[in-house]
């Protein structure tokens, strides 16, 4: 698989994001960052272009019963 060519906007995604964490993202570790953001891109596009129906409806939320000790 290959990897994409970065989208418009992954460098500076990439130093923002750095920034607000607080990182020092040394220039030999940025253009990894970047491939991996862009491929992290790639990879979510066919999920987030699933579309659901109302029959893909979430499940109710599971509540265990615990018993009480008392």
């Amino acid at each position: 698989m290959s990897t994409p060519s970065p989208e418009p906007g992954f460098s500076a995604y990439v130093d923002q994001t750095a920034a607000l964490m607080g990182l020092s993202l040394p220039p030999e570790s940025r253009a990894a960052v970047i491939r991996n953001v862009t491929m992290i891109y790639g990879v979510a596009q066919p999920v987030i272009a699933f579309e659901l129906s109302p029959a893909d409806d979430l499940s109710p939320v599971f509540s265990p019963d615990f018993p009480s000790h008392d």
